[in-house]
């Protein structure tokens, strides 16, 4: 059996989930969705999403941007030399940084 505090809270690393695991439920939901996924097109997914893209757009941009980190910056020897936030990757203006590090 897991060890307890006081409070009855598990004590670290006396059992419970490894770190950064899903739990059951999940981890089935993503399969099940995977599997969905797979299936809606003679093609797979990959055919999915390019037969989306045709079709719909405005709904594929959106999925994709759901996958891209909302901020990108980019170093130099430590200097940050751009900055590419969400408004570069919807065609909005972007926010560029360029200035020059110290010498």
């Amino acid at each position: 059996m897991a060890e307890r505090n006081e409070k009855g809270q598990f004590v670290k690393g006396s059992g419970g989930r490894k770190k950064g695991s899903q739990n059951k439920t999940t981890k089935a939901v993503k399969n099940a969705l995977r599997d969905a996924l797979e299936g809606a097109h003679e093609d797979g997914a990959e055919g999915y999403f390019k037969q989306l893209a045709k079709d719909d757009p405005a709904l594929f941009v959106s999925l994709v941007r759901k996958l891209i980190p909302n901020q990108i910056e980019g170093k130099v020897d430590g200097v940050p030399t751009l900055v590419l936030d969400q408004n570069f990757v919807t065609g909005n203006v972007a926010e560029v940084d360029t200035e020059e590090g110290e010498s």
